[in-house]
């Protein structure tokens, strides 16, 4: 798939320039959807005929987890162009850069790139935040156009956004992703000479020149595009060629943005500007007068011009819109990559259910919900779409309930029982202390009423980047780089390293994902975007845990063996779980049965890779959490699933061991 995303400042024509850019696109024969990334929420209004949609963020706050449909925010618009729009808080108040965040997970859950093979992102004028810079973010963006015009304060939002994609792609040649400039004038003085000046500085080409026309009013005022209306041909053959461009593979090029003082100095034309790109043409090993370059005369403008600056000669290269543009031999271009319950068991004898009050009352809740009409048994068992992002959600999501602690506490404690995996909480101190506490008071109290060690609840591997108010407000990414390759760099290494995200870092959009450029062949680096409470509750972030840790580490390809079992859906934190599955291993051992895995308890990275090789795959209890971890192993991963949780009293324990007798 093809996404482009549409960057430029505040009203420099973005949206206008989008939308005729998508008609274009779909008039040739591509699927496009376009996603608008402004608060204004009107990027697609063109293409719905002037129709206002309802935007993500109005869906979101209005709609419960489990009812999220796709369909209720994408509407179809000209030439079945689909039409998204985040939408925002009203001016003054909230945070729009989370919205993005939330509109961009919102679309992801729901696979919404499986339905086209482009998307068009139109996105607020600058990089002001890392929300606003979701879309150039690698796996969202594989092209990056620039809208400017020849006024100042456009051009230096451009140069602002080149930053923004520096800081993801760094300097190499390899990555570039940046097709060009598109020069949408204005019609002020001395502006194509600025462009061209700006555009040969960071050694970008201007892949577009768009005229100023009262063709745009027109449609505007028709709720249609230019290329819809076809009154301007001129017009209308400039977007479809830039669209056919596109569409075919454009080289692309490494972000190189200027300094302030560069900036102005390029801008503006002055001693300064000449000295530096005096300096950039001999590095290249082509003079400014020597004509080295290949200038397209295309049109009148060009014609008119040839002669007006002939220091830029060398840099110039075709453009078919009639303006002179800049390829410099050093700067070589990339081609684009499409083209080139808890209720304490004890199996019947060591059950401490007066000790373990609070666990029992979460299972006579997770009963209790099953039981109303929320949890029938085909939104929560038998649900026949695997795609379906709704499948795996914790019941007090589904239930609309109050949040029950947060995800990043429940991620983070799942995670801490892969022995040989070091848990990386991207959080304030704070965060991370009120996890541990919690973490390891299973351990101390069993330590002190009993004498019984558990050294993961004890000595949890955990660390955490300390994120402060400078990382909030410069962004924590870097640190967070550092403290992964700080806990690689341990003796013995980790065999895993979990980052786990809190609230400040999913507000402030920190991008998770790039630690995965972190893992290697001995140790896998796994981002767990819990964001805090902001993807659900306590009871959400464990389920996700535990999604994320079988999918990146469960191998498929291990053939299962007779008498071997997996123990799933323990629950570490009451504190006769390792007594019960100490008295269940031992009945199984009888029948001649290896426990192979446990789910997520006290295991390690190999015991997860061979997690297939069992059987039979056995829960601990029959509640809620249980019930969505056999459907994820029966349908994911073909496992067999015992029906029933450990048993208590005698009749189940006879029950149960011949149940799994049978099997």
């Amino acid at each position: 798939m093809r996404r482009i995303a549409v960057y430029g400042k505040g009203g420099i024509g973005k949206s206008t320039i989008s939308a005729n850019l998508s008609a274009a696109l779909a008039l040739g024969g591509r699927r496009v959807v376009q996603v608008g990334c402004d608060p204004k929420h009107d990027s697609t209004r063109q293409l719905l005929g002037g129709a206002r949609i309802t935007t993500v963020l109005d869906y979101l706050r209005d709609t419960r987890p489990d009812r999220y449909e796709l369909d209720a925010v994408l509407h179809e618009g000209f030439a079945d162009v689909g039409c998204v729009e985040a939408g925002g808080p009203k001016p003054g108040v909230g945070c729009a850069g989370r919205g993005i965040i939330s509109t961009f997970d919102l679309l992801a859950q729901f696979r919404l790139e499986e339905r086209y093979d482009t998307a068009v992102y139109d996105v607020l004028g600058d990089v002001v935040c890392g929300g606003f810079a979701v879309p150039i973010r690698r796996e969202y963006a594989d092209t990056v156009l620039v809208v400017t015009s020849g006024e100042f304060m456009s051009l230096y939002a451009a140069n602002n956004i080149l930053r923004g994609i520096r800081n993801y792609d760094g300097d190499d040649e390899a990555r570039g992703r940046v097709a060009g400039i598109v020069f949408n004038r204005r019609n002020v003085a001395d502006e194509e000479e600025r462009v061209l000046r700006f555009a040969r500085a960071v050694r970008l080409p201007v892949i577009a020149d768009i005229p100023r026309s009262d063709s745009f009013a027109r449609a505007e005022r028709a709720h249609a595009t230019v290329v819809q209306l076809r009154e301007d041909e001129a017009l209308c053959a400039l977007f479809e060629d830039l669209a056919g461009r596109l569409a075919h593979g454009m080289p692309l090029h490494v972000a190189r943005p200027l300094g302030d003082e560069e900036l102005e100095a390029a801008v503006l034309g002055n001693a300064a500007a000449e000295g530096a790109g005096a300096s950039w043409s001999a590095e290249s090993g082509s003079s400014a007068g020597a004509g080295t370059g290949a200038c397209a005369d295309l049109g009148a403008d060009a014609d008119a011009d040839s002669g007006a600056d002939d220091g830029a000669d060398a840099y110039c290269a075709e453009n078919t819109a009639g303006i002179r543009t800049h390829a410099p031999a050093d700067a070589p271009a990339r081609q684009d990559p499409d083209t080139a319950d808890g209720r304490c068991t004890a199996a019947g004898i060591a059950s401490e259910r007066a000790s373990e009050q609070s666990v029992e009352a979460e299972s006579a809740a997770d009963d209790a919900a099953q039981d109303s009409p929320a949890f029938t048994a085909h939104t929560l068992w038998e649900d026949p779409d695997l795609t379906n992002p709704n499948r795996y959600l914790s019941k007090t999501l589904v239930s609309g309930e109050p949040l029950h602690g947060c995800a990043f506490n429940g991620a983070i404690a799942a995670a801490l029982q892969v022995r040989d995996a070091v848990v990386v909480a991207h959080a304030p101190r704070s965060c991370a202390n009120l996890s541990l506490a919690a973490f390891t008071s299973t351990g101390r109290r069993v330590l002190f009423e009993r004498g019984a060690l558990m050294p993961t609840s004890l000595v949890p591997n955990l660390e955490c980047t300390d994120m402060d108010e400078p990382q909030i407000v410069f962004g924590g990414t870097d640190a967070l780089l550092r403290k992964v390759r700080q806990v690689k760099a341990r003796e013995p290494q980790p065999r895993a390293v979990v980052v786990v995200s809190s609230c400040p870092a999913g507000i402030i959009g920190d991008d998770l994902d790039r630690v995965s450029e972190l893992s290697d062949r001995d140790c896998t680096v796994l981002p767990l975007k819990t964001d805090g409470n902001m993807t659900g509750d306590f009871q959400q972030g464990h389920i996700a845990a535990h999604l994320a840790v079988a999918r990146t580490f469960i191998d498929r390809g291990v053939q299962p063996r007779p008498r071997v079992a997996n123990i799933f859906a323990e629950k570490p934190v009451v504190t006769n779980t390792q007594r019960n599955f100490e008295l269940i291993s031992g009945f199984l051992a009888q029948m001649g049965v290896s426990v192979n895995c446990r789910f997520l308890n006290s295991t390690s990275v190999d015991e997860l890779r061979g997690f297939c090789a069992a059987e039979l795959n056995i829960p601990a209890y029959g509640d809620y959490t249980a019930q969505l971890l056999g459907r994820l192993i029966r349908d994911e991963f073909g496992g067999r699933v015992l029906d029933r949780g450990f048993p208590i009293g005698h009749d189940e324990t006879l029950a149960w061991l011949q149940e799994v007798a049978e099997v």
